[in-house]
């Protein structure tokens, strides 16, 4: 008899362990264990300031009006169009935040800020400069170059060293609403 107490006291000794690392390691959530996919991409990393009114220049009134999408996107370090950015959107508030989407979808949010400053690509030359404070993603905190405006069509020339390491060269344009697929034939 003793044989068999003593056998179940093994047995639970080694059983106990065993149950306690099956309930931690079969968690639902993703903290216990993490996949590549999540540690590529973090969601929610974006830390944000204090939103300011803008600065009160003639491409600061552009921004205000509607839409302003990426006709084209060029990323020369991949020497070409960057197609993943096309349709890509944002839309300028009066209190100093945006919004930033891709055809019907919205990704991200933010403040923005417009500024003079000497260009980093021109040299001697001082341009407006347009910066963006994700709230989602601190990668996405990135500044731009004003180098050209119309009405309706605008250059801007990514700022050096970004957060992503990618420099880049978009061209956007106004829309009255946001951008539909079937318009960039996609």
């Amino acid at each position: 008899m003793d044989y068999i107490r003593n056998q179940n006291s093994s047995m639970k000794f080694i059983l106990f362990p065993f149950v306690i690392f099956i309930s931690f390691a079969c968690q639902p959530n993703g903290k216990v264990s993490k996949t590549s996919s999540q540690e590529s991409e973090p969601e929610g990393i974006g830390s944000i300031g204090t939103p300011a009114i803008p600065a009160n220049f003639k491409e600061t009134q552009l921004l205000l009006t509607d839409y302003w999408v990426y006709e084209f996107y060029i990323i020369p370090e991949k020497v070409g169009v960057g197609p993943n950015f096309v349709g890509t959107w944002y839309k300028f508030n009066p209190n100093g935040t945006y919004t930033k989407g891709q055809f019907q979808e919205t990704f991200d949010n933010g403040n923005w800020y417009i500024s003079d400053r000497l260009s980093e690509h021109l040299p001697g030359k001082t341009l407006k400069y347009l910066y963006f404070d994700s709230a989602v993603n601190d990668q996405w905190d990135i500044g731009f170059e004003i180098q050209g405006t119309s009405g309706y069509n605008m250059s801007w020339v990514k700022q050096l060293n970004p957060p992503d390491g990618e420099s880049g060269l978009a061209k956007v344009m106004k829309m009255l609403t946001k951008p539909t697929r079937e318009q960039f034939g996609r």
